[in-house]
């Protein structure tokens, strides 16, 4: 990258830059992925134990998969930091399926508390629960109240189940039953609907661990000192958005200025990435947000253009957005 020099820059015209898109440059360690890759299991099975146990009391839908995902990818990118992973295709596969392993570890616990009260259950029945329908007929006794009858059922079918996929079986034919506050019976959502339901939550979880992992490899990167670029505000833009997003995608300071290049606090905010250690020797990141608060004062940003620069532009765009001091004023005096 180097500035236009194609001609004599005219009285008041500012430099133009040979700019790029910006791309992660994709770095991946064998290092960074294993801590990566072991964190979200240990803490997806953390996650997974703390839902089983918290689902035999009550369960909130969404809310509750939300929080495991939004826990879930806090961990993936304070380890995507520290181990310095810059490929986001690597990083938000490893998030996506640490979200998946964390519900399906929920259901394998309640498995496995299925099978230790199994365990408890008098073996005489478990070996009756063994023979055909027509032999525990049989054995079965007739002044039993229809109560008793359908326990026994239960445990029969029970009994059957062999593997954490028999297991999730049984529980699709019984349904989920998305249970109401208050009167009334919850509603019971069949064997296809308990399937869907589960794979809603699994993408829920994987689909909010992915996005926040693979966004954090997403970030500028110094690869020449190993670290990341540190971000700030660099200004805003009072002009047409088409407009500043051209003039930062083309790398030309005049169309920056034109664009109403400003200081002043606007909704299209302009940052830059810089390397602490590098300065010159390391390009600069901006990236142009458009600021958006919504009447309870909630802020979003969306990234509309984010492109690479020299580091050799940072003082001409710094003096660029820089306060504009204010005129002083002249004042006559009068004897």
């Amino acid at each position: 990258m180097s500035i236009s020099t194609s001609a004599p820059a005219a009285a008041g015209e500012l430099p133009r830059f040979q700019v790029s898109d910006y791309h992660p440059d994709g770095g991946v360690s064998a290092a960074g992925f294993g801590m990566l890759v072991s964190a979200l299991v240990l803490i997806g099975a953390a996650l997974g134990f703390v839902a089983h146990w918290v689902s035999q009391y009550f369960w909130l839908i969404l809310l509750f998969p939300i929080g495991i995902g939004l826990i879930l990818g806090f961990v993936g990118q304070r380890m995507v930091k520290s181990g310095r992973i810059r490929n986001p295709a690597v990083g938000g596969l490893a998030g996506f399926l640490g979200g998946a392993l964390a519900m399906s570890l929920m259901h394998y616990f309640d498995y496995e508390s299925f099978r230790k009260e199994l365990a408890q259950v008098d073996p005489q029945l478990l070996q009756i629960a063994q023979l055909p329908p027509e032999q525990r007929q049989q054995l079965i006794r007739d002044d039993l109240t229809e109560q008793d009858r359908q326990a026994l059922e239960a445990l029969f079918e029970a009994a059957q189940v062999r593997s954490f996929f028999d297991y999730m079986e049984m529980e699709a034919r019984h349904g989920v039953e998305l249970k109401k506050t208050g009167r009334g019976q919850g509603l019971n959502l069949g064997y296809y609907g308990s399937y869907i339901y589960w794979i809603v939550e699994i993408l829920i979880v994987a689909g909010i661990t992915f996005a926040m992992v693979k966004n954090a490899t997403s970030q500028p990167f110094c690869a020449a000192c190993d670290q990341w670029k540190q971000s700030r505000v660099l200004g805003f833009f009072s002009g047409d958005a088409a407009a500043a997003i051209r003039a930062i995608q083309a790398g030309d300071l005049n169309q920056i200025r034109a664009a109403g290049a400003t200081a002043e606090l606007t909704d299209r905010r302009l940052t830059v990435a810089c390397c602490t250690s590098c300065g010159d020797d390391s390009a600069i990141d901006l990236k142009l947000e458009q600021v958006t608060t919504d009447g309870k004062g909630n802020v979003t940003t969306r990234t509309v253009a984010h492109t690479t620069y020299p580091a050799v532009a940072m003082s001409a765009l710094a003096m660029l957005f820089a306060p504009q001091a204010a005129q002083p004023s002249v004042v006559q005096s009068t004897d």
